[in-house]
């Protein structure tokens, strides 16, 4: 859905190619897409319920390419089963948050000399992403130079761990605690 113009679309690339600069496409559910192309400035935005974008099958492709000289925001996606989940070619400023990338081969990569900002992403694993000089134990999906990916969350965004409180009733070695 691009939220700008209050209409839908059949694919994402649709929405794209119809979306005016600036504007938002909202994209909800599972998608099982490669080869899409922003060429404008404008926010990929996940709606309600996620959004989830699946190379899986689709080895040996790239996400989304980015090559405009505009400003482009991905805020929410899940990026999975990619060779390349973004390449970034050309853009005027670049800003990925709140983003999970897992299984990916490289998550960003970054062909120009412009900083992408992608701080608070799930990378695909605690240690966050790998990156060969800067975080080489990363065991996340891997990121090029000029991408700032720290800090960066260590479970998927959404995601929280199980919160204890004392007056839960939990279990240990058999007793009842609480």
């Amino acid at each position: 859905e691009n939220t700008d113009q209050g209409v839908y679309y059949l694919t994402v690339q649709d929405a794209i190619n119809a979306a005016e600069i600036g504007d938002v496409i909202q994209v909800t559910g599972d998608h099982n897409v490669k080869d899409i192309v922003v060429n404008k400035g404008l926010k990929i935005a996940a709606g309600a319920g996620g959004a989830h974008f699946n190379g899986l099958g689709l080895r040996g492709g790239t996400g989304i390419t980015v090559n405009t000289t505009e400003v482009v925001e991905f805020d929410g996606v899940t990026f999975e089963n990619y060779d390349i989940a973004i390449d970034f070619v050309a853009f005027g400023s670049a800003s990925i948050t709140n983003c999970t990338f897992i299984n990916n081969v490289a998550a960003v990569n970054n062909q120009t000399t412009t900083m992408i900002a992608a701080e608070g992403n799930y990378w695909g694993h605690a240690s966050g992403p790998l990156h060969t000089t800067t975080n080489p134990g990363g065991q996340g999906s891997q990121v090029s130079d000029g991408v700032l990916y720290d800090p960066w969350l260590g479970a998927p965004a959404g995601a929280r761990p199980r919160q204890y409180r004392r007056t839960d009733p939990a279990v240990f070695s058999g007793r009842r605690l609480g």
